[in-house]
């Protein structure tokens, strides 16, 4: 519920984990779908609520919800805590469909190979990825939770400025988030690592090793130790040299994560 109501998720203001466990110890809520059927009422009543606290509190969370001004898909994407999914993947997801929920689940529901051989070709999502999301959508209890949330008024799906305000920025629209056809024709489990950082991966250095060494056909390992090893050392200058690049890559994306918090 705090993870929903979060910062980078739904951004409702003033309800942090104390109102939280407020809410919860006093069985006014359980989802985060309860949230959208709480009244000032309840608040006073059962909660402990003073009027105004009631009132601020309420406004906040219909804010969320309201036709004139809906919190973007992207944000309900992150408060559903899928797994890997962080800004940067939930901006490209709702790019890639278009801003809007349905033609989304249109894409992740079905045969689950199918699903997530759809969901590999919105960039920055490798295989692991979204055979992750695909087995998360399939969830019944996701899928409730979804139909209780667009039933208070979460739909997801962007109003025309919304969606527009997320493809005017830096990770652009729809299109420029599916792979081309070249970029289809590749072994993409280098970026696995990479990719998964957006999920708040630890271990950055390893993982991306590893998908360095994945990509060159080796295995974990084998790539020598650098100068001590004369062949080891031919072989490794270059992998070494793309590790480096992967390093780069990583801070690139640690700052468009810190960048995306502030939408």
């Amino acid at each position: 519920l705090v993870y929903f109501a979060s910062k980078n998720a739904m951004d409702i203001a003033g309800l942090g984990p104390k109102i939280a466990e407020r809410l919860l110890d006093a069985g006014l809520v359980e989802t985060p779908a309860d949230v959208y059927r709480l009244t000032e009422s309840d608040l006073v009543s059962q909660a402990d609520f003073k009027t105004k606290s009631a009132h601020n509190l309420v406004s906040a969370i219909q804010s969320t919800a309201s036709p004139t001004t809906p919190r973007p898909l992207w944000r309900l994407l992150v408060g559903l805590g899928i797994p890997g999914v962080g800004v940067v993947t939930a901006k490209a997801l709702s790019a890639s469909a278009n801003h809007s929920l349905t033609t989304l689940l249109a894409t992740v529901t079905g045969n689950p190979e199918a699903a997530a051989a759809r969901l590999t070709e919105v960039r920055g999502i490798a295989e692991k990825s979204a055979a992750a999301i695909v087995t998360h959508f399939a969830d019944e209890r996701i899928q409730e939770e979804l139909r209780a949330l667009r039933e208070a008024g979460v739909t997801g799906e962007d109003q025309p400025a919304a969606a527009a305000a997320v493809a005017g920025s830096e990770y652009g629209s729809g299109e420029d988030w599916v792979r081309s056809e070249e970029e289809s024709g590749e072994d993409c489990s280098c970026s696995e690592g990479v990719s998964e950082m957006d999920g708040d991966v630890e271990g950055d250095a390893d993982v991306a090793m590893e998908g360095v060494v994945e990509c060159d056909g080796m295995e974990k390992g084998d790539y020598g130790d650098g100068a001590g090893d004369e062949a080891g050392g031919e072989e490794a200058a270059p992998l070494q040299k793309r590790a480096g690049d992967l390093k780069s890559i990583i801070s690139r994306f640690r700052a468009r994560r810190k960048l995306a918090s502030n939408y």
